[in-house]
């Protein structure tokens, strides 16, 4: 009897920490910001979409900014391709993602497409810049 309680007690502390760590995780994900602030930041003509661009560890945040009904997206292309994208769902909701994640968001140093937008009925922004770091 005293090993189960042990183990009940182990494994509600493990689950207790896996809470925290994710919930911090996450907060920190979407208040990150690079030291010396980002190399590009982006906002759709209506702004209903930012998107944070630090090249040095291939980081790149999308904020949805306008409450408006609409998730913000954005595509990321190299070599004429989509390597990623992803969707911040939600205004004031922020998705972020770095090269230490892996593929697809370790981006090659080449030159780098974003096509974002934040309405359904509104023409992609487009931008661009040499990854160079």
């Amino acid at each position: 009897m005293k090993l189960r309680g042990t183990l009940l007690a182990a494994g509600a502390i493990t689950a207790t920490a896996t809470a925290v760590l994710a919930t911090t995780g996450a907060a920190a994900a979407t208040t990150y910001t690079p030291p010396g602030g980002w190399d590009h930041t982006w906002s759709t003509p209506d702004h209903s979409a930012t998107v944070y661009v630090e090249e040095h560890g291939d980081v790149i945040k999308l904020c949805d900014t306008k409450a408006n009904g609409n998730s913000a997206q954005v595509l990321v292309f190299q070599h004429g391709w989509r390597k990623a994208w992803w969707t911040a769902k939600g205004n004031g909701t922020c998705v972020m993602h770095r090269a230490s994640e892996g593929d697809p968001y370790d981006l090659d140093e080449v030159e780098t497409k974003l096509y974002f937008h934040g309405a359904e009925t509104e023409a992609d922004t487009i931008r661009s810049f040499s990854n160079d770091h």
